[in-house]
C-alpha cells in the first residue's frame, strides 16, 4: 500500500467552501459519523439501513440504480 500525499478532505472542504461526500455502502455508519464530526457533509447510501447512530441518515436503495439520478 502506498501513501498518497496531498490536501486532506477537511482542507479541501475549507478551500472549496463546501465538500459533499457520498458514502456508498455505509454499513453501520461509523465512517459517516466520524467524517461528519470533522465538519464534512456526507450522504450515506446502502441497500439496508444498518446505522448504529440516530444522527446518521442512510438513504436506502435497491443496489442497482442510484436514487440521485433520474
Amino acid at each position: 500500500m502506498r501513501r498518497i500525499e496531498g490536501p486532506s478532505l477537511r482542507s479541501r472542504g475549507r478551500q472549496s467552501g463546501s465538500l459533499q461526500v457520498l458514502e456508498v455502502g455505509a454499513g453501520n455508519g461509523a465512517l459517516v459519523k466520524l467524517l461528519n464530526n470533522e465538519g464534512l457533509q456526507l450522504s450515506a447510501l446502502d441497500i439496508e439501513n444498518k446505522s448504529l447512530f440516530e444522527d446518521v441518515a442512510v438513504e436506502v436503495y435497491d443496489g442497482e440504480k442510484f436514487p440521485f439520478y433520474g
